[in-house]
């Protein structure tokens, strides 16, 4: 999680605005707080905490920032969840910092929910599977039921990126 925050507070400064980071929710509410931003970037995991508990808060500032969630396993049920409590849109870690600040200047509105696709519930799945194993390629592998180098193709041919998930 700390290696993809200083990863975005980098791309953040290079894209020309000032990015604001936290770790854990007491930090990051106090920064909303203190410096009411614009948009806030929430994982929706969280040591010891949950990332749906710190979009409800942020939601009730007054102004209210514009909310995403980001997981490296966000799931249409996470989706969902997120949107309940207040998220304005939810995106993969895999999205770029690029990606996400021309989402929000561009003031478009999120589509509404579709039903997922069987690609794309495949790569839910197995998101998933890896998230849950540290990443680990092998592991993952032996839980899904797959030999190795089977499961290495299958994630080129889902993966947006062509590369595993940021667990």
């Amino acid at each position: 999680m700390e290696m993809v925050l200083k990863v975005w507070t980098r791309q953040t400064r290079r894209q020309g605005k000032v990015p604001l980071s936290a770790t854990n929710r007491a930090e990051a509410l106090a920064i909303a707080r203190r410096e009411k931003p614009d948009l806030a970037i929430v994982d929706l995991i969280i040591p010891n905490d949950s990332g749906i508990e710190i979009v409800k808060e942020l939601k009730k500032l007054r102004p209210k920032p514009f909310v995403i969630l980001v997981s490296g396993a966000m799931s249409a049920e996470a989706a969902m969840q997120g949107v309940e409590a207040g998220a304005d849109d939810c995106y993969d870690k895999d999205v770029t910092v690029t990606d996400l600040i021309e989402r929000v200047e561009s003031g478009v509105r999120p589509r509404e929910w579709q039903q997922p696709t069987l690609k794309e519930m495949q790569w839910q799945y197995i998101r998933r599977v890896l998230t849950d194993h540290g990443g680990n390629i092998t592991h993952a592998a032996k839980v899904l039921g797959v030999v190795r180098q089977s499961l290495q193709r299958t994630i080129s041919r889902l993966s947006p990126t062509g590369r595993p998930p940021v667990p």
